[in-house]
């Protein structure tokens, strides 16, 4: 079994920036939304990225605290859904798939999205888009073009901590 390693920083520039740019892809505001205080915190290959609230409580240590901005998954970074759902709630859909049923069974394993599985999309969708059930509208992952293999592959979803844990 691998041993679990957890690391936490504060973001650099290019970082920074990368978070900036994928955010820029949901918003014409980025900064609207997101600060230029993030941090990380690493567990193994995973990295949720975070602007802090506080760091301590007391004489606890806290691991995660302040508003969940993004996630880094093997070099690759997305947005948060929480994030990204604010902000649809204020500027409507952009850089969006809504994806039929069995698209969305299939991707909440860690499946990719076949264009054939596409119901409706939202411009631009040449880089990250949110994947959304079309039962509810709710964001399940974010995905992105892969024109070699010709499909919307996963960057993550919803379950993959699940995955990750088990």
């Amino acid at each position: 079994m691998e041993k679990i390693r957890v690391k936490r920083r504060r973001c650099d520039s290019k970082c920074q920036g990368k978070i900036l740019q994928t955010i820029g892809f949901f918003t014409g505001n980025p900064l609207k939304y997101v600060s230029e205080n993030l941090h990380e915190l690493c567990v193994s290959k995973v990295c949720v990225i975070y602007d802090p609230a506080v760091d301590r409580l007391g004489d606890a240590t806290i691991l995660f605290s302040g508003r969940w901005i993004a996630v880094k998954i093997n070099g690759e970074i997305a947005p948060s859904v929480s994030l990204v759902e604010e902000i649809y709630s204020n500027e409507g859909f952009r850089a969006a798939l809504i994806v039929g049923e069995k698209a969305v069974k299939a991707f909440l394993y860690g499946n990719d999205v076949l264009p054939t599985s596409v119901l409706e999309k939202y411009p631009p969708d040449e880089n990250i888009v949110s994947v959304i059930d079309p039962s509810d509208y709710r964001i399940i992952g974010f995905a992105k073009y892969d024109k070699h293999r010709n499909v919307y592959r996963n960057i993550y979803d919803l379950g993959i901590f699940l995955r990750i844990l088990v």
